[in-house]
């Protein structure tokens, strides 16, 4: 891989997160009650889930909060299939509040958020209909000191976090958290923009995020560290390269 500078890096990252949504429905559930598991089309109909709360994920993370909007707008409007069960459906007025959330967003800071209460409730759902997760993805990246290596740990944590956060009973937000708090930028890692006062700033935020990260067992405490880790993430994509935002009337 040849990583001239920063914005190859970031295109970099993009095309690989593009992969990581079909890789998570594929893989993500692992282990399932046996009722649930012969629903195909209750599986479907997750699977899609997963697709468009990933989109949105996503979209914040390359820092561009208008390319929620076509995902948020499907989860606020599809039907769940008949036979989704009583449970289930009780976490669906929380879903479709962020879903509103993150259609509404203007800016990276409201669909980070939006973002992350999707998650939050994703994994209450999982909890409360006791989904099992088992992630097929344990080696930690390498810890090199190059700004590729860097990048790519920030990117595996932050996959190891939302997976804690959807996951409720997984070992992997701490896991996530741990190599976050392990990978602090400095200053020399941010390459070309290393004497931009604002992404140093937000370098520095991570790092006490991912400290704060490390200590709380709250859903809704992680929920909230996680939805600031986001936005900085997306605001420093944002900042090294730009994403033109997608012309919508959504």
């Amino acid at each position: 891989m040849c990583i001239r500078d920063r914005g190859d890096l970031i295109a970099m990252l993009i095309r690989k997160y593009a992969s990581l949504y079909a890789a998570l429905a594929t893989c993500a559930v692992c282990a399932t009650p046996s009722a649930i598991a012969q629903d195909t089309e209750v599986l479907e109909h997750m699977h899609a889930h997963s697709d468009a709360v990933m989109a949105i994920r996503q979209s914040v993370i390359v820092g561009s909060p208008g390319g929620v909007k076509e995902s948020a707008r499907w989860l606020l409007e599809h039907e769940p299939p008949a036979s989704v069960a009583a449970g289930w459906a009780d976490y669906l007025p929380a879903m479709r509040a962020a879903a509103k959330e993150a259609l509404d967003a203007v800016d990276l800071t409201a669909a980070a958020a939006a973002a992350s209460r999707l998650g939050l409730a994703c994994g209450g759902c999982h909890a409360a209909s006791e989904t099992v997760f088992e992630s097929t993805d344990t080696s930690r990246p390498s810890m090199d000191e190059d700004t590729g290596s860097h990048m790519l740990r920030h990117q595996w944590a932050a996959d190891k976090m939302w997976e804690g956060l959807i996951w409720p009973g997984s070992y992997s937000w701490q896991s996530g958290a741990n190599l976050l708090f392990e990978s602090a930028i400095k200053p020399h890692e941010l390459g070309e923009q290393s004497g931009n006062a604002d992404l140093q700033t937000k370098a520095r935020r991570i790092h006490q995020l991912a400290a704060n990260a490390t200590m709380v067992q709250k859903s809704d405490e992680r929920a909230e560290i996680y939805a600031e880790f986001l936005a900085n993430c997306g605001g420093c994509h944002q900042a090294v390269q730009p994403v033109k935002e997608p012309q919508t009337d959504l």
